[in-house]
């Protein structure tokens, strides 16, 4: 059962990071918890906090947000700009984790946004995609769960960012299963060697 996650309020925005941030809303709530934009004071600069709740270091949100701020800071000085989300910083309260990521503020879902997707955009999209998983394949990242609802895309320029890191491996996988069924590699379906040193299975 997925714990309830609250919205930030702008108390205790302050009181975590300090009065670093301003609060401007709140985006929504999805399986694993919050997301709310924020501005930095110092800066100007939008960001985003996501707060996800979880109840223990064993439990399986917790371990999902470790993996992913591990390789988030790992892509943080690698271009991350260009095909991921940029990680900035994170914080644990009172069984919450809460990770401060950059801001794409014209980017929106594929899964939300594909309809609208003229002809060039789609093939602008599919270039990143391929680019992008060439990026993460040469940071030795196999992301496990690429699907239209884990790709950021801008409308305009074809854009792509790849998100949601939480099943996915640095440098090799010990993993049995993750992802999403629908969207599984058949090396995972068979629990076959995974991981970017695994070879590709084309059949």
């Amino acid at each position: 059962k997925v714990r309830r996650s609250f919205p930030i309020s702008k108390k205790l925005l302050g009181e975590l990071f300090s009065d670093k941030y301003i609060f401007k809303e709140n985006l929504g709530q999805g399986n694993y918890g919050t997301v709310t934009v924020v501005t930095e004071k110092s800066s100007g600069e939008l960001l985003v906090i996501k707060k996800m709740p979880f109840k223990g270091m064993l439990d399986i949100t917790y371990m999902m947000a470790q993996g992913e701020i591990n390789i988030l800071k790992n892509l943080k000085n690698k271009n991350c700009d260009k095909y991921t989300v940029c990680y900035v910083n994170d914080i644990i309260h009172e069984d919450n984790m809460y990770v401060v990521l950059k801001y794409n503020e014209n980017f929106k879902t594929l899964s939300r946004v594909y309809s609208e997707l003229s002809d060039d955009i789609k093939f602008k999209v599919v270039d990143n995609l391929i680019k992008g998983l060439h990026y993460l394949q040469k940071n030795n990242i196999a992301h496990n769960d690429i699907k239209a609802d884990n790709i950021l895309v801008n409308v305009t320029t074809g854009d792509i960012k790849y998100i949601d890191f939480g099943v996915s491996c640095l440098n090799s996988c010990f993993m049995i299963w993750a992802g999403t069924p629908g969207y599984m590699s058949p090396e995972m379906i068979t629990l076959q060697q995974k991981g970017v040193q695994a070879p590709m299975n084309t059949k």
